[in-house]
This record gives structure tokens, C-alpha cells and sequence, in this order.
């Protein structure tokens, strides 16, 4: 008798383990919103750009497919600028964590006198697409 309590004791303990451990470990994915549909127009028309796979999401928020590829994209087609902005605010390369510095330098310290104008109006909308692909 003794054995078996001892026995169903352990067993609902490792359940337990197992519950708090597999909601500890999902809280740390990050949430993603999912594509419902495409909708490249929209990214073409307000950016003329063609290299980016979009989607829109179930509220018609426009998402990029991939999130990393875009980034990768983005840091090829406007490294320059994005190499400016990061050493003027001291910042590790544009990633999904400091995306919204890239765009605040831009929205605060750019005019349109600036060489760096037209990359940095890309980068603003960039950033507000980027930020829909996050819940």
C-alpha cells in the first residue's frame, strides 16, 4: 500500500513537472500572426518594391511571409543607411528586438534634405510592417 501512494505520488508529480515546464517553455516562442491571404499590392504600391513576399493577415494586416527574410532583404537593399543609423544610435544590426530604434532615428532625425531620406521613409514602412507580423 505504502508503495503504491509513494509510487502515485511521484507520477503526479512528474506530471505536474511536465505541465509547468511545457507553459514556461511556450511562453518564450515568440507569437506570430499567421497569412490569411496575399496582398503584394498593397506593400508595391507604397513602396514599389517587388522582393518582398507579403500576406495579409485575418484583420487584412498586411505580414511579410518570412519575418528573417525580410530582414536579410532589408539589410541587403538598404545596408548603407541602415549602417548610418546604427552608428548613430549605437546599436546592434536591425533585428526583430531594435527594429523600432531603426524607425524612431528615422522618424526624429531625418528630413528631406537628408541623403539618407528616401531609404529612411522605406524603413518607416518597413518597421510597421515588420511590427504586424508580432501579436
Amino acid at each position: 500500500m505504502k508503495k503504491s501512494v509513494i509510487i502515485l505520488i511521484l507520477l503526479l508529480s512528474l506530471f505536474l513537472f511536465i505541465i509547468v515546464l511545457y507553459f514556461t517553455t511556450s511562453k518564450n516562442k515568440m507569437n506570430l500572426n499567421e497569412c490569411y491571404g496575399n496582398n503584394i499590392a498593397e506593400w508595391v504600391y507604397t513602396t514599389g518594391e517587388l522582393e518582398y513576399d507579403t500576406c495579409v493577415d485575418k484583420n487584412n494586416k498586411i505580414l511579410f511571409k518570412n519575418y528573417k527574410n525580410a530582414l536579410k532583404k532589408i539589410i541587403e537593399t538598404k545596408g548603407s543607411t541602415l549602417e548610418y543609423i546604427k552608428s548613430e544610435i549605437n546599436e546592434d544590426e536591425i533585428n526583430e528586438k531594435n527594429y523600432n530604434k531603426y524607425k524612431d532615428y528615422c522618424l526624429k532625425q531625418v528630413n528631406e534634405e537628408s541623403t539618407y531620406y528616401k531609404d529612411c521613409e522605406f524603413i518607416i514602412h518597413f518597421t510597421e510592417v515588420f511590427n504586424n507580423n508580432f501579436k
